[in-house]
């Protein structure tokens, strides 16, 4: 066998599509290249065959609902309840109740540390505590207040208000 012979038998020949079969799969970088999304938000989207994760780019309040959707659900997270990453979600809110007015500060410093550690779209994170009278009712109320950027480069800011009932449920919007 020619020397050619052999390195042409070595080719990587693409796959093959039989006609009623399933389409071969898209490449593994033209799946994620494009506006940055959840990974999950991707995959979920990806069988509808009209998704416009694939042909158009993503205004600013898609990124704000994607970047507060991530927020609810990082948020209600208690540290300690995912085995592989035990620092990830929220600290027990139970644990510092009785350390008022010191707890509030506690749980501004945890809500922060979680954002930016675990929400890595969001830059220059900020928390606030709002007084009200909301804090009567056994509920905290802070704003979060951060930039992230667009796919076109440019900065966009974000404010959003997060709500802490004594159950330790936390609402994050508006």
């Amino acid at each position: 066998m020619s020397v050619a012979a052999r390195s042409s038998a070595f080719r990587v020949r693409p796959p093959i599509h039989l006609p009623g079969k399933h389409p071969p799969p898209k490449p593994v970088m033209e799946l994620f290249c494009g506006a940055m999304a959840s990974l999950l938000k991707k995959l979920e989207n990806l069988g509808q065959p009209a998704s416009s994760w694939n042909y158009t780019s993503r205004g600013g309040s898609d990124f704000e609902n994607d970047i507060t959707d991530h927020l609810t659900e990082i948020l209600n997270t208690r540290m300690g309840s995912a085995r592989t990453i035990p620092d990830y979600g929220l600290m027990e809110v139970s644990e510092v109740i009785h350390d008022f007015p010191d707890a509030i500060a506690m749980i501004q410093r945890s809500l922060k540390a979680c954002i930016q550690q675990y929400e890595p779209r969001l830059k220059n994170v900020q928390v606030r505590h709002l007084k009200g009278e909301a804090f009567t009712q056994m509920v905290l109320e802070f704003e979060i207040t951060g930039q992230f950027q667009l796919p076109d480069g440019r900065r966009q800011s974000l404010r959003v208000g997060a709500t802490l009932d004594g159950s330790g449920n936390v609402r994050v919007g508006g």
